[in-house]
């Protein structure tokens, strides 16, 4: 396969999953609605991990990210992430996330990912339980080491575009609001490694959970929590650190 034809593959891919998401998302923010009734916006994204106590949330970020077939490296960036209220009781988010690391020798991994998500309390329930579901898309890529020298076609790719359904309890101590969450997710990826299949492009459906915790008082937030079962690193947790402030 040339590298036009797998960067179009690549392309109309991820397109087509990101126009299922899509339908996906909208679907389940009006259940959302719903059941929620008339209830106040939710203010954070907490059923996801990330508690925002206002509009706008800046955070730092070390996390594990992909750099081969089942192996993965720490990496270190940061995340921006805004609130929009529509008025119709959910509160949409768009969330960036950046970061990177060297490795042996000259080679360096890098992670981004973005995500939109819709979410909200609900007090027809519970009014500690938040409910979220979130579109995104993720990119972790490696160089090789090439002691200086500039190899094309060197590096491993890989991209997946996720949706992920969250659940958030709300548990309040001290003036501190703990909320564990647990957040299923199913993905369409596509990756490429020069050590798998010859550096032919590799596609498929992948499934994991991601279990954590977020921690916030006043404008301040902290956010722990592992992923499991993913494609990218098999069978291990895929741990990420969080810390960031809201305004």
């Amino acid at each position: 396969m040339s590298s036009t034809e797998g960067a179009g593959t690549s392309q109309l891919l991820t397109t087509t999953a990101l126009m299922t998401s899509a339908r996906l998302l909208l679907v389940i923010t009006t259940t959302l609605a719903l059941l929620s009734g008339a209830s106040t916006p939710l203010l954070a994204q907490r059923c996801l991990g990330i508690a925002m106590p206002r509009r706008t949330y800046v955070g730092v970020e070390t996390r594990h990210a992909w750099i081969g077939d089942g192996r993965q490296a720490q990496v270190y960036g940061g995340r921006l992430a805004h609130r929009f209220a529509t008025g119709a009781g959910v509160g949409i988010t768009a969330s960036f996330s950046a970061a990177g690391g060297s490795m042996r020798g000259d080679s360096t991994a890098v992670h981004l990912s973005g995500f939109v998500a819709a979410s909200r309390t609900l007090p027809s329930l519970d009014d500690r339980l938040s409910a979220c579901v979130a579109i995104g898309i993720e990119l972790n890529g490696v160089d090789v080491p090439t002691q200086g020298r500039f190899i094309d076609g060197n590096g491993d790719g890989f991209v997946s575009a996720p949706v992920t359904v969250g659940l958030g309890y709300d548990v309040r101590a001290r003036g501190w609001t703990i909320t564990p969450f647990a957040a299923p997710t199913i993905a369409r990826y596509a990756f490429e490694s020069a050590s798998i299949a010859g550096g032919a492009q590799q596609r498929g459906w992948d499934g994991y959970v991601t279990l954590g915790s977020s921690a916030s008082v006043g404008r301040w937030t902290l956010g722990a929590s592992s992923r499991y079962g993913d494609r990218a690193t098999r069978s291990r947790g895929r741990l990420t650190l969080r810390a960031g402030v809201s305004f």
